[in-house]
């Protein structure tokens, strides 16, 4: 049977108290003209839904949350969604614990997100949560945001497209909406549709990644795996080889070093000797600067008592009458006895100890010249004698440096060549073995890569095989249902008098309406297109309802079907009503129809409940409407509209 989705009431938190509607009956029009907010009660229901909604500017600035509550076949569900800063979540009261709580608007990325609010109205109303849709960019969720196009016609898209097809990035989901809304397709065929698309990948990488890796091997010394192989082979032995010929001249320079290091050993031992030589020849020499300067000293103290006791003798005898300084007589002054006519102090008194005292000065003055004059020649001894030996060292070491030299050309370098040339073979065969090393994994790798690809490509002709089961199993279904659609379509265009349509079908592929063998919008724009995209729901509507096994959800939700037909083809309008009215009547109690208009037929049926609004009572009668002459509808995206 048909899903079952009913709107029961919408209710309003504003900033000046709350404001309720409820949808009572299975047809409901809200009427009045233009800018009376019928536009946001349909946008306001879209959002407590969790879609993505054009709130308008009464919406956002005074109302703070709507709730919504349906009905569905797995009991009633009240959504509460917050408009501002919590508008990422809708809360869910009902009384089956897995369909209440807190749900995202929107899935988070990654494979193991949580579950959404969409997720919750697919379950309630029991269609699937787990169809993708596969397009040539990528894999994606069918969500109930795809399956709301097919219930809620918006009055942007009601004159110029069906459920959104000219949104090519959404056209894909479109049709398997249709798809899985008619049995036509289910989730296993989407959900093949989508490995289907994955496989494809994995083949396409592993063969590009294949490619590339036969291109480096083409580019390689080698032409074959075994050919790598036997060349590896190689390598390894010529490795062995030089790795030998490293160990042999190894052992060679040993016995080398043990000659070259008898001769090294005397080299340093005697570069020692001449170091302590130069040292001691050093310390020589400052002895001998210090030994010279203490010669002079006393030299010079020797010296100094020799004047004295020259002036002594030679000035004693002399008896002065003038002052030999400043030259005055001094022949009248009393000059006591025995005392100095110049300085008048007593003549000092020669005693023994004083005479013994100058002799022995002198004495020790000489005794320590002579012993320096005795170091100094030692010192000159002890210098010529360590130039001799350093001389005859140097020669020494000369010659055996000479010989180290000799020793080194003769032994050491020769090997140290060929040690070189060995470590380089070593060398290159270690890049050989790796360079071949490499070339095998790539070799193995693309064994791999083959085998990838045989593999995936057997998953993708089973996969193939199992859509075409399932398509050959329902290509009746969907041509039945077609027809059907078709027919209905035709017999609802007919019904209604759409001037100039002389035939109508729905095209099988994209399940979109044409007439007179032209889609929809191409036969026409405006009033006449409207008209032809309403039909199309009427058909639809009409099917679903007559098969009655079918998902499709049995709600349909119109807003301004006359405000785009125009007033010059209002009978076509009043007519839509009328067929919508015999539904009603057809299968009682298994639909609902909301319709906003600005106007209603003349003789409506009184199954229809009409609920009337103006600019004195708008939709959200709690924020005053500011008149006829400053309506802003919701399209407008004004600042301060009312729609």
């Amino acid at each position: 049977m048909t899903t079952q989705l009913r709107i029961d009431s919408v209710h309003l938190e504003t900033s000046d108290g709350p404001v309720a509607h409820t949808f009572q009956g299975p047809l409901t029009v809200l009427t009045g003209p233009v800018g009376v907010g019928k536009t946001t009660l349909f946008e306001l229901i879209k959002y407590a839904l969790g879609g993505d909604a054009r709130l308008s500017p009464v919406a956002r600035d005074h109302v703070s949350s709507v709730t919504v509550i349906v009905s569905t076949q797995n009991g009633r569900l009240s959504l509460t969604r917050r408009l501002g800063t919590d508008h990422r979540f809708v809360t869910v009261d009902t009384d089956k614990p897995e369909l209440s709580g807190q749900f995202r608007v929107k899935h988070l990325p990654g494979p193991d997100s949580d579950r959404t609010i969409g997720d919750v109205l697919l379950e309630a109303i029991g269609l699937p949560t787990d169809a993708k849709v596969t397009t040539a960019n990528k894999t994606s969720r069918v969500t109930f945001n795809n399956f709301l196009p097919y219930l809620y016609i918006e009055q942007r898209e009601i004159d110029r497209s069906v459920a959104h097809n000219t949104d090519k990035f959404s056209e894909s989901a479109r049709k398997a909406v249709f798809e899985i809304l008619f049995g036509i397709s289910d989730a296993k065929l989407l959900q093949l549709r989508a490995l289907e698309r994955t496989i494809r990948g994995e083949v396409d990488e592993a063969a590009r990644r294949e490619d590339t890796v036969r291109s480096f091997l083409r580019e390689s010394r080698t032409r074959s795996r075994i050919e790598a192989e036997i060349e590896l082979t190689a390598a390894k032995e010529s490795l062995q080889r030089g790795l030998m010929d490293v160990e042999s001249l190894k052992a060679d320079s040993a016995r080398s070093r043990g000659d070259v290091g008898v001769v090294r050993e005397l080299v340093l031992r005697t570069r020692s000797e001449l170091a302590l030589l130069q040292e001691r020849a050093e310390m020589v020499r400052r002895d001998q600067v210090e030994r010279k300067a203490l010669e002079r000293q006393l030299r010079s103290r020797t010296a100094s008592a020799d004047r004295v006791e020259s002036a002594e003798s030679i000035l004693a005898p002399i008896d002065f009458v003038v002052c030999p300084r400043c030259v005055q007589s001094i022949t009248q002054r009393d000059i006591p006895e025995h005392s100095c006519s110049l300085c008048l102090q007593p003549e000092p008194v020669p005693t023994e100890s004083l005479l013994r005292r100058s002799a022995d000065e002198r004495s020790r003055l000489d005794s320590q010249l002579t012993e320096v004059q005795i170091l100094l020649r030692a010192g000159e001894v002890e210098a010529a004698r360590l130039a001799e030996s350093a001389h005859g060292t140097k020669e020494n070491l000369k010659r055996l440096d000479d010989l180290l030299d000799k020793r080194t050309q003769e032994f050491v370098s020769p090997r140290l060549e060929q040690y070189a040339d060995a470590s380089s073979a070593v060398a290159r065969s270690k890049a050989q073995i790796s360079e071949l090393e490499n070339l095998l994994r790539q070799w193995d790798l693309v064994q791999d890569l083959e085998h990838v690809v045989l593999e995936a490509r057997e998953r993708l002709r089973s996969n193939q095989s199992e859509q075409k089961e399932i398509v050959a199993g329902t290509s009746e279904l969907k041509a039945e249902v077609i027809d059907q659609l078709s027919s209905e379509y035709w017999r609802v265009i007919a019904k209604i008098g759409i001037p100039t349509v002389t035939s109508a079908t729905i095209n099988p592929d994209t399940y979109l309406p044409f007439a007179n063998n032209l889609r929809f919008d191409r036969l026409s724009t405006g009033g006449i297109a409207t008209a032809l995209i309403c039909s199309y729901w009427v058909a639809m509507l009409s099917v679903a309802l007559r098969d009655g096994q079918t998902l499709y959800p049995t709600l349909l939700i119109l807003d301004t079907p006359r405000k785009s037909i125009g007033e010059k083809n209002a009978r076509l309008v009043d007519q839509l009503y009328r067929e919508l009215d015999t539904l009603s009547i057809a299968y009682p109690g298994r639909l609902q129809v909301i319709i906003a208009d600005n106007d209603i037929p003349a003789k409506l049926s009184s199954n229809w409940r009409a609920v009337r609004f103006d600019y004195q009572n708008p939709t959200v009668p709690t924020v005053p409407h500011p008149g006829e002459a400053n309506v802003v509808t919701v399209d407008s995206g004004a600042a301060d509209g009312w729609g």
